[in-house]
């Protein structure tokens, strides 16, 4: 994306995290806005097109995912990656539904999110440009095999820490459901 001008919105509460990543993004040739609840972000939204947004799951005023939700309303097809140091069943799933393009753990790997909002731009300025194509489904079932690999990885490091059953059968599951989502994309 270097050398365009790309508009990334980034909101995070972890101030270090949000001025620390715009930075970088910024050296890649990006034009970055910057956002510290789901609030503001959501009246930058409002004021200016993004060609992606960058977003933490745990921050004020994000509750149920609502910074997603808002985006997928007020600028139909622009992509979100989530960030997050708590991945969770309870934000994977509706992420799937929503218009989540990449579900990244912190700490964040730099090269690894810049590929991921790069290949999220590609895809949406692709699909706009074909509008009216469907969207291959397995595109979105490889996204939620990942995540729920990521979330079974999760449990599976904390077991230690936590010594529960319900843990482990949690992580089971999702193990079973991984294999078979892979099973079925092949």
């Amino acid at each position: 994306m270097k050398g365009t001008r790309t508009r990334v919105l980034i909101a995070d509460d972890e101030e270090d995290f949000l001025r620390f990543t715009a930075s970088l993004f910024e050296k890649e040739g990006y034009e970055c806005d910057c956002a510290t609840d789901a609030h503001s972000a959501i009246e930058k939204l409002k004021q200016r097109r993004y060609d992606a947004v960058i977003s933490d799951i745990r921050m004020p005023g994000n509750d149920d995912l609502k910074l997603v939700r808002e985006t997928a309303r007020i600028q139909e097809g622009v992509p979100v990656i989530l960030v997050t140091a708590y991945p969770s069943m309870d934000t994977a799933i509706p992420a799937v539904e929503l218009p989540v393009r990449a579900y990244v753990e912190k700490p964040v790997e730099f090269r690894e999110l810049l590929t991921r909002v790069d290949d999220a731009i590609l895809e949406s300025r692709d699909s706009k440009r074909t509008e009216g194509s469907a969207t291959d489904p397995s595109d979105r079932t490889g996204w939620f095999v990942e995540l729920l690999s990521t979330v079974s990885d999760e449990l599976q490091a904390s077991k230690s820490s936590f010594k529960s059953k319900r843990l482990g059968r949690l992580r089971a599951s999702i193990e079973r459901i991984v294999e078979q989502l892979k099973s079925e994309m092949n």
